[in-house]
């Protein structure tokens, strides 16, 4: 009977909410870039802000349960089948949510508040609807559907090309950081090591030369 109670305990403790869609490698590209817009929990099980985040995203997935708009859901990145895919997207750490507006693959990482507010908040603006895009031209101003024509102008070759150049610049500006980063590490792990054995080599000394006191009367030449 205990066995049994223990059991059901642990599986309360870790069941998600059902208004939240669980992902896959498999089903990510059904969902994604289709007719809802998608948020996207990427997540490890043993990762402790996950943990912490999972009852405000459950709450974001009730709320939003008969939405015709939009989804919330999870994807777990500790699933070795899912590891591919986790990668493909971006995903560094844990948690990292996703925003994937309506009829768009290309997701943006969310920056906003961690809590159940900080989400609704970002869904009720419309961080989750079309964007303006070929294929969503409906929504957009036009200003800006006159800038989306005049880059459809110069063709797919061409844009392709432009792609892969701004591509290109953010990969040398990302490496140039992460270079840049390791060689500020090595410096500091160098500066604490020197520190530390001037520390060893001086605490020593210092504190017998401290330990010296004088009276404040001296005798007179």
């Amino acid at each position: 009977m205990r066995t049994s109670i223990f059991f059901a305990s642990v599986y309360a403790a870790t069941a998600t909410s059902t208004s939240v869609t669980t992902l896959t490698a498999d089903t990510f590209g059904e969902h994604i870039g289709g007719a809802k817009g998608v948020f996207v929990k990427f997540f490890a099980p043993w990762c402790g802000h996950c943990k912490a985040m999972a009852p405000d995203w459950e709450k974001l997935g009730d709320t939003y349960a008969d939405s015709e708009k939009y989804e919330i859901a999870e994807l777990d990145c500790a699933e070795e089948t899912n590891r591919d895919i986790c990668s493909a997207q971006g995903v560094k750490g844990f948690p990292t949510v996703k925003a994937y507006p309506l009829g768009s693959s290309d997701g943006e990482v969310y920056e906003g508040e961690r809590t159940y507010e900080g989400f609704k908040t970002f869904v009720s603006d419309g961080g989750l609807n079309a964007i303006c895009s070929s294929a969503n031209k409906d929504v957009c101003s036009e200003s800006d559907l006159k800038d989306l024509e005049k880059l459809e102008a110069l063709g797919a070759e061409e844009i392709k090309k432009r792609i892969g150049e701004h591509e290109t610049k953010l990969a040398e500006a990302k490496t140039l950081f992460e270079t840049t980063l390791k060689e500020l590490q090595e410096k500091y792990k160098n500066a604490a090591e020197a520190l530390e054995e001037t520390q060893k080599q001086l605490n020593v000394p210092l504190k017998k030369l401290k330990s010296v006191s004088f009276s404040d009367t001296h005798d007179e030449l």
